[in-house]
C-alpha cells in the first residue's frame, strides 16, 4: 500500500512538473508593447503544434497545460522578424522578449484589409497608421488633420475641437517644438492615441494629450531631405534635413529646418465705445504683410546601458525673425460725425532666440518596477521694436515701442511605475519647475504707460495612480497635487506687486468595459489652465493714439470638470462630455484711466463657463476608397454683462469633416479634405460659419525612398473668420482673414527607412507652451 501511494505521488509531481503555464511579455525594439501578436508553443522534437494565444494589449501572454518537456516558443507578428525561443520545465516566465522590425515588410508587402483606421481604446481615440492608407501620407502635417477630433486653427496649426492644443509625446517623450512633428514620417508611425480626458499621470494643465508611437526600425544610417514651397498672394519655401547613426545600443541623430514664409492678411475692424449718450466709432480697414524666418537646430544622443537602462541628452535651439508691416486707416466718429482721420503705417519687429537641454535616464529595475528621471534647462530671450507713424491732416507723429524679456526654467520630473500582479498596477511620481522671468516695454507715447516687471514661479507637484483589471472591466484612478508659488514685482511701481500661492489636488477616475468588440468608458478628471506670461505681464503694447493692449497680473488659473463617456464599435465611434470651468480667462474691453475714449484690450476671469460637447466619427474602407466622416458639437452656458444688462452666449458650434483617399493604380494617391464649421459662441465672442476645401495628389518613386505631392488648400478662399463681442460698454467686429487658401509643391527623399529617435522625456512642455 506505502508503495502504490509512493507511485501515485510521483506521477502526480511529475504530471504538475509538465502542467505548468508559460507567461511573459512581448515588446518592440524601443520597449513598446506588441499587442495581438500570434503566441504558439512547438514541440521541440518534430515542430507540432501544442497550443497558442495572443498578446494582450500590453504584450502579455499567457500559455497554459503546456505539459512538455521540450518546448519551443514561435512568436510572430506582421511587421516584424519571426522569433523562435526555447523553453524549459524550470522556466515558466520568460520576462520581456524583443521582435526585431522586418525593415523590407511595409516597404514591399500592401496590408489592404477591412480593419478600421480609428478605435476606442480605454476611453481614447486610436489611430492605426501602419498599414493603412495613412501611412502613404506625404506629411505628418496631411496625417494628424486627418484625426477625428482634430480641426484646423486660423494660422494653419491645428488643435482638438474645444480643448485646443493638445500636449504631444512621441515614444513617451514630449515634443519641445514643432521641427520634431515636421521630421515625421507617416511611413515610421504605428499609431497615434488621442487622450482627450487625460488622467493623474498628466500635468494638470494639459486639456488634451496627442501620443504617437513610431515604429522601430534596424540600425544603419539615415538622411531626410525635404523641400517645399508655396504660392498664394506671396511666395514661400521651407528646407529641412535630418541625419541619424543607429549602431546596436547608440543612437545619434541631428537635424535642421529653415523656413522663409511671407504672408498677407487682410484685418478689418470696427469698435464701438457707448459712454453716456456719446458713441465713439473706431473703424480701421487693415492690411498686413509679414515675413517670417526661422531656423531650428536639434542634436541629441541615446545610449542603452543593457536592455533595462538607457540614458540620453538632447539640445535644441531656435531662431526667429518676424517683420510685420501694416497699413491702415483710422477713421474716427463721435456720434456718426466724422472727428478725425489717420493714416497708421506701423512697422513691427520681434527677435526670439531660444535653447532648450534634456537629460534623461529611464530604468527597468525589475520585471515589476520601472522609473523615469529628466532635468530641463530653458531660456527664451525676445527682443522687441516697433514704429508706428500716424498721419493726421497732413500732421506726423512717430512713436517707438521697445521690449526685452528673458525667461529661464529649470525644472525636474521623477515617475515610477510598479505592478503588482497582472491585475494591480501603481504609478507615482514627483515634478518641479522653477522659472525666473524679466522683461520691459517702453513707448514715447505719452498715453501708453510703460513697464519693468520680473516674476518668479515655482511649481511643486507629486501623483499617485492604481489600475486594476477585472477582465472585461478596468477600473483607473487617480489622485494628482500641485502647490505653486509665484511672486510678481512691478519695478516702477510697487504697489502693484502680487502674491500668489495656490494648493490644488486634481481627482481623476475612469470605468473601462470592453465586451465583444463594443468598447465603453466613463470618466471623470479634473484640469487647471494657467495664464501665459503675456497675460500675467502688465506690458502695454501701442496700437494707436485710441488703443493699446496690456495684460493682467491679477490673472487666476482657470479650474475645469470634465465627465466624458466614450464609447465605439467596429467603425463607429461616439463621445459625449460635459464640462464645468471656474475662473474661465477671456478678452475684456475697458476705457483707459487717462483718456476716457481710448480703449484698452486685456483679459479677465469670469465666474465660470459650462460646455455639453458631442464627437460621432464613420470610418470604413471600401476597397480603394478610404472615406471618414466626423461630426462634432460644443454647446456653452456662459454670460455676460453688456450695457448694463446681462447677456447670453449660448450659441453652439457644430463642425463637419469628411476625408476622402482614393488608392489609385501606380502609387498614387488622390485626397480631398472638407471642412465646415457653423460658428457660434466662444465665451463672449460670436463666430460666423466658415470652411475649407482642399485636394492633393501625391505620388511614390524608387521604392519609396522619393515622394512627390501637389497641395491645392482652401481652394475657394472660404477660411475667413469673421467675430464679434460684446462686453460691458464695447462692441468690437473684425474679420480675420489670414489668406490661408495657397498651392504648394512638396518633395521628401528619404535615404532608408531607419528611424533613430531619442527616447528621453521632458518636463517644462507646459511652462514652453505659455510663452
Amino acid at each position: 500500500m506505502k508503495k502504490l501511494l509512493m507511485i501515485l505521488a510521483v506521477c502526480c509531481n511529475i504530471y504538475a512538473g509538465h502542467a505548468q503555464t508559460i507567461t511573459g511579455r512581448l515588446v518592440d525594439e524601443g520597449g513598446i508593447s506588441i499587442e495581438y501578436a500570434n503566441i504558439i508553443l512547438l514541440n521541440a522534437k518534430d515542430s507540432s503544434f501544442v497550443v497558442g494565444c495572443v498578446t494582450s494589449e500590453d504584450g502579455n501572454f499567457v500559455l497554459s497545460n503546456t505539459n512538455l518537456t521540450a518546448k519551443i516558443l514561435k512568436l510572430t507578428h506582421i511587421g516584424y522578424e519571426d522569433l523562435y525561443y526555447p523553453v524549459s520545465e524550470t522556466k515558466t516566465n520568460v520576462g520581456i522578449l524583443k521582435l526585431k522590425t522586418n525593415s523590407t515588410t511595409l516597404s514591399e508587402v500592401s496590408v489592404i484589409g477591412s480593419k478600421p483606421i480609428f478605435r476606442q481604446k480605454n476611453g481614447s481615440m486610436i489611430t492605426d497608421v501602419a498599414g493603412s492608407v495613412l501611412s502613404q501620407v506625404h506629411e505628418f502635417s496631411d496625417l494628424v488633420s486627418q484625426i477625428p477630433g482634430i480641426v484646423r486653427t486660423a494660422n494653419g496649426g491645428f488643435e482638438v475641437f474645444g480643448l485646443g492644443a493638445p500636449i504631444i509625446y512621441i515614444n513617451n517623450k514630449k515634443v519641445q517644438d514643432q521641427t520634431e512633428l515636421r521630421q515625421l514620417s507617416p511611413k515610421d508611425i504605428k499609431s497615434i492615441e488621442l487622450i482627450s480626458n487625460p488622467d493623474a499621470k498628466y500635468d494638470a494643465e494639459g486639456k488634451a494629450v496627442l501620443k504617437i508611437v513610431l515604429l522601430k526600425k534596424e540600425d544603419g544610417l539615415t538622411l531626410q531631405v525635404g523641400s517645399s514651397a508655396k504660392q498664394n498672394r506671396r511666395s514661400s519655401y521651407g528646407n529641412d534635413m535630418k541625419i541619424g547613426f543607429k549602431h546596436q545600443k547608440l543612437s545619434l541623430s541631428a537635424n535642421f529646418s529653415y523656413d522663409n514664409t511671407k504672408n498677407r492678411s487682410i484685418l478689418p475692424q470696427t469698435k464701438e465705445l457707448f459712454l453716456g449718450e456719446n458713441t465713439h466709432r473706431y473703424t480701421q480697414d487693415q492690411t498686413a504683410k509679414g515675413h517670417l524666418t526661422n531656423g531650428e537646430w536639434q542634436i541629441n544622443m541615446d545610449y542603452e546601458i543593457n536592455d533595462r537602462h538607457n540614458i540620453g541628452v538632447e539640445w535644441n535651439s531656435s531662431n526667429n525673425k518676424d517683420n510685420e508691416h501694416r497699413i491702415s486707416m483710422l477713421d474716427y466718429q463721435l456720434n456718426d460725425k466724422v472727428v478725425q482721420l489717420t493714416d497708421i503705417l506701423n512697422d513691427y519687429t520681434n527677435k526670439t532666440k531660444y535653447n532648450h537641454v534634456n537629460l534623461f535616464y529611464n530604468a527597468q529595475w525589475s520585471k515589476l518596477l520601472s522609473s523615469e528621471f529628466n532635468l530641463d534647462y530653458a531660456n527664451n530671450n525676445n527682443k522687441y521694436n516697433q514704429e508706428t507713424n500716424e498721419t493726421t491732416a497732413s500732421v506726423p507723429k512717430l512713436t517707438i515701442s521697445i521690449g526685452n524679456n528673458m525667461l529661464d526654467i529649470y525644472s525636474g520630473k521623477f515617475a515610477f511605475d510598479y505592478k503588482l500582479n497582472e491585475k494591480l498596477g501603481l504609478s507615482w511620481g514627483i515634478e518641479c519647475n522653477h522659472i525666473n522671468i524679466s522683461g520691459s516695454l517702453s513707448s514715447d507715447s505719452g498715453n501708453t504707460p510703460s513697464s519693468n516687471y520680473s516674476d518668479k514661479e515655482n511649481k511643486y507637484a507629486a501623483y499617485a495612480e492604481a489600475k486594476l483589471n477585472m477582465g472585461d472591466v478596468l477600473v483607473n484612478g487617480g489622485l494628482r497635487y500641485e502647490e505653486l508659488v509665484s511672486d510678481y514685482k512691478n519695478l516702477i511701481d510697487r504697489t502693484g506687486d502680487v502674491h500668489r500661492h495656490y494648493k490644488n489636488i486634481y481627482p481623476s477616475i475612469s470605468l473601462i468595459y470592453n465586451k465583444n468588440g463594443w468598447a465603453n468608458t466613463l470618466s471623470f478628471t479634473s484640469r487647471t489652465s494657467r495664464p501665459t506670461f503675456r497675460q500675467l505681464s502688465n506690458s502695454s503694447y501701442y496700437s494707436n493714439e485710441f488703443m493699446y493692449q496690456c495684460g493682467n497680473p491679477l490673472l487666476k488659473p482657470s479650474d475645469s470638470y470634465i465627465a466624458q463617456w466614450n464609447t465605439g464599435y467596429k467603425f463607429i465611434n461616439f463621445s459625449a462630455s460635459y464640462t464645468y470651468m471656474k475662473n474661465y480667462i477671456s478678452t475684456d474691453f475697458y476705457t483707459s484711466s487717462n483718456n476716457q475714449n481710448q480703449i484698452v484690450s486685456s483679459y479677465i476671469n469670469y465666474d465660470k463657463i459650462q460646455y455639453l460637447k458631442a464627437n460621432l466619427n464613420l470610418q470604413k474602407n471600401i476597397a480603394w476608397w478610404k472615406p471618414s466622416l466626423s461630426l462634432g458639437i460644443t454647446k456653452p452656458f456662459f454670460s455676460c454683462e453688456y450695457l448694463g444688462e446681462k447677456r447670453s452666449c449660448n450659441t453652439p458650434q457644430l463642425y463637419v469633416m469628411a476625408n476622402q483617399y482614393f488608392q489609385l493604380p501606380a502609387s498614387y494617391l488622390f485626397s480631398v479634405y472638407y471642412y465646415y464649421n457653423s460658428g457660434g459662441n466662444q465665451g463672449a465672442v460670436t463666430l460666423k460659419p466658415y470652411q475649407m476645401f482642399n485636394m492633393g495628389i501625391q505620388k511614390a518613386f524608387f521604392d519609396d525612398k522619393l515622394s512627390v505631392s501637389l497641395q491645392a488648400q482652401d481652394i475657394f478662399h472660404t477660411m475667413r473668420f469673421k467675430e464679434t463681442e460684446n462686453i460691458k460698454n464695447i462692441h468690437f467686429q473684425q474679420t480675420e482673414d489670414y489668406c490661408l487658401w495657397n498651392y504648394s509643391i512638396s518633395i521628401i527623399y528619404r535615404l532608408n527607412k531607419v528611424k533613430t529617435k531619442y527616447h528621453g522625456n521632458t518636463s517644462i512642455k507646459n511652462e514652453l507652451d505659455r510663452l
